[in-house]
């Protein structure tokens, strides 16, 4: 991925743009957003009181389109049920202050190569539910690593 694309964005903020939600949704094309009922904190799973842009807006995590052979894309990035309020408490903080962190990983190398020409997300919405049938969060917390598929 050259530096034109990226447009600023370090490749992990890029990586994440477009994944899966966990816990909480979109409304319309703008940022405003809602939890899911019963969600659950990705990180402690207690009962989330947020979500969580990730990366965070300000940290490259705002809205991209992506040109791709296949056509262009509008990428968001993923929503993440957290506990907490605001980004000053709970596990919304860790991720704030990168004492949490979260990442994406491909089941197969395959994935990430239609991912990156628009084949994978031809017939699906960013940020869909669908595409945890290619790949997980890997969640990396204070107190252990753990996997997620929505």
């Amino acid at each position: 991925m050259d530096a034109r694309t990226l447009r600023g964005r370090s490749a992990e903020a890029f990586a994440l743009l477009g994944k899966p939600c966990v816990g909480a949704r979109y409304l319309g094309k703008g940022d405003a957003h809602r939890l899911e009922e019963g969600a659950r904190c990705v990180l402690c799973g207690r009962p989330a009181s947020n979500a969580h842009h990730h990366p965070p807006k300000g940290m490259g995590g705002g809205s991209f389109r992506l040109s791709t052979p296949k056509g262009e894309f509008a990428l968001r990035p993923p929503l993440l049920a957290v506990c907490g309020c605001g980004n000053a408490s709970g596990c919304h903080r860790l991720l704030h202050s990168g004492r949490a962190g979260v990442r994406w990983e491909w089941d197969a190398e395959e994935f990430e190569r239609m991912w990156l020409d628009g084949s994978l997300i031809e017939g699906r919405e960013p940020n869909s539910p669908g595409l945890f049938a290619f790949g997980k969060y890997v969640i990396e917390a204070p107190w252990g690593r753990k996997e997620a598929r929505g």
